[in-house]
């Protein structure tokens, strides 16, 4: 009787604590990304360690200038770069 009822109340406080961390923590999260191209058949992606807000928010600028970019003729709308007649 003693066991069911202590696995019980683990759980809820288990479940209690997680969901009252969980809005107010801001979780770092590790990324691996690729450093510039130096010409090694060696490249390593490096590991890269933010906060996920920090992460939300280089992708959100990202996704701005890209959008700022397509907006003002940097790509048509299919994403390709524009074409410039070529030979003639």
């Amino acid at each position: 009787m003693r066991i069911p009822m202590l696995v019980a109340c683990m759980g809820i406080g288990i479940a209690s604590t997680a969901a009252a961390k969980e809005p107010t923590e801001d979780k770092i999260v590790c990324k691996r990304q690729a450093e510039a191209d130096t010409g090694s058949h060696f490249s390593s992606p490096k590991k890269v360690c933010m906060k996920k807000s920090e992460w939300k928010e280089m992708e959100d600028s990202a996704d701005r200038t890209m959008q700022t970019i397509r907006d003002h003729g940097g790509m048509n709308p299919n994403g390709l770069p524009p074409t410039t007649g070529g030979p003639g």
